[in-house]
């Protein structure tokens, strides 16, 4: 989940196997696309969720900003 202060503006998800690095694409929403076109930078948060098997789950918290 990516958001812009309160908003949800992007989601995505992705299953793994096993360990490692991995890359989650996150597709923007049509409303959000509109906004981000308009503006030169945007600071966001992704919100990252974990689950293994067992159902044990952790979640990361990271800033980032998106610029043209």
């Amino acid at each position: 989940i990516v958001m812009a202060k309160t908003a949800i503006v992007a989601t995505g998800s992705l299953k793994v196997t096993s360990a490692g690095k991995y890359k989650v694409v996150a597709k923007f929403s049509k409303k959000a696309k509109a906004k981000l076109r308009k503006l030169k930078s945007v600071k966001l948060t992704a919100t990252l969720t974990f689950a293994d098997a067992a159902g044990n789950t952790a979640s990361a918290n990271r800033k980032l900003t998106l610029k043209r």
